[in-house]
């Protein structure tokens, strides 16, 4: 589709899945998703001029997406927010009467979030390390993956 040296994005002829190659370890990918990627000295190569504080265009956007949520989700819908970031999604549902929380592997943009959003709602590490018992089977009504799935090692297994 694109090629942005040493990356390509690339269309699967399968399914249709769009994603990065090559392929990045988890390893990989947290040093990329550091504190640098979110207050970037350098955008326009890697991450955000200061994610955080451009927090009322993040929301904004969110708030535009809730037209596509409540066509899949009623009132009071308990929602989990995977790669949350800053917490603006996680914010934007609770702001809508749901009770979200969030998971971000990214420690510093994580810290943000829990500090706007509380401990409680944002759990800072990958899926696998969250506690059992806020993940348990058949407990969310919506699950989302904003801008996770196209860097991720394994899209498949995720």
């Amino acid at each position: 589709m694109f090629s942005e040296p040493p990356f390509d994005v690339v269309e699967c002829t399968e399914c249709g899945l769009v994603y990065v190659t090559p392929r990045l370890s988890s390893e990989a990918l947290a040093e990329v998703y550091g504190a640098k990627y979110w207050k970037s000295d350098n955008p326009k190569n890697c991450g955000y001029s200061d994610y955080a504080k451009d927090a009322p265009l993040y929301l904004k956007t969110f708030r535009r997406r809730m037209k596509l949520v409540r066509k899949w989700v009623g009132d009071n819908a308990k929602v989990l927010d995977i790669g949350c970031a800053a917490g603006f999604f996680v914010r934007t549902m609770l702001e809508h009467g749901h009770d979200a929380i969030g998971v971000e592997p990214s420690d510093s943009i994580a810290a943000y979030a829990q500090k706007t959003l509380g401990t409680d709602r944002v759990h800072i590490g990958d899926l696998d390390s969250a506690p059992q018992q806020v993940l348990r089977e058949g407990h969310f009504d919506l699950v989302t993956m904003w801008d996770v799935i196209e860097p991720i090692p394994d899209p498949k297994a995720a």
